[in-house]
């Protein structure tokens, strides 16, 4: 259930114009009293939900790594930036990895009122829910690599421009699922095994190099995909 609340916060990004929404200076102020650690300060829920609009908008608009790039760009930028990303957030948003996933926590708490506050639709999330299903059951199943790229190449049917994303939106989408079928299948264990695959690059995908991955799509499809699979 927790996967697929998170699952229908994420995929209206889709339809989100970060410009749209503003961006303070505060980012770092604005989020600290939701860390997973720590419930001390009370805020009202209307508050809350306004007070992370800006952490989460900076991190979409500042951190564009994947948009427009080809699939094996994205892959060696997520390789190679792990501490480019993690010292990014840290040094000059002031956002911990703790910090992010307390905000994806938060919208758990009211689906609804979370994406009414950040001005978002739920148009496509039945197709993505479905498609998600069907990975876990693949991941399930003990599918190999191979297996899972197959599944995911046979799925035009759900990514399509009549389902409300554009050509750009599918392109990204497409190489960041290829990207991270490697943990979905059976060639990886607990997400940092090296996988057996044809050119053995590396494919250990930590936070770092999911944060690379996702946050660098255009409007956040990526993140879609690796929070679900990864932030359970």
């Amino acid at each position: 259930m927790k996967t697929t609340f998170l699952i229908l916060f994420l995929i209206p990004l889709l339809s989100c114009n970060p410009d749209e929404i503003p961006v303070k200076d505060n980012t770092k102020d604005t989020i600290q009293s939701y860390s997973l650690t720590t419930n001390e300060n009370s805020v009202s829920e209307e508050d809350s939900y306004t007070s992370i609009r800006p952490v989460y908008t900076a991190i979409r608009k500042q951190i564009d790594l994947g948009q427009g790039m080809s699939l094996k760009t994205i892959e060696s930028v997520a390789m190679q930036n792990e501490q480019f990303v993690n010292q990014y957030l840290t040094d000059y948003q002031g956002i911990t990895q703790e910090e992010l996933t307390a905000i994806m926590s938060l919208a758990l708490e009211d689906m609804p009122s979370f994406l009414s506050v950040l001005g978002l639709s739920t148009e496509g999330e039945s197709e993505f829910t479905s498609m998600i299903t069907a990975l876990q059951e693949i991941k399930a199943a003990n599918a190999s690599r191979a297996e899972v790229i197959a599944y995911l190449q046979g799925r035009e049917d759900l990514l399509n421009t009549a389902n409300g994303f554009t050509p750009e939106d599918l392109s990204v989408l497409k190489s960041t699922m290829i990207l991270v079928s490697c943990s979905l299948s059976r060639d990886c264990e607990d997400h940092t095994d090296d996988c057996d695959h044809d050119d053995d690059r590396d494919w250990e995908l930590s936070i770092g190099h999911i944060t690379a991955t996702a946050y660098g799509s255009s409007h956040s499809i990526g993140n879609a995909i690796t929070s679900c699979l990864f932030v359970q």
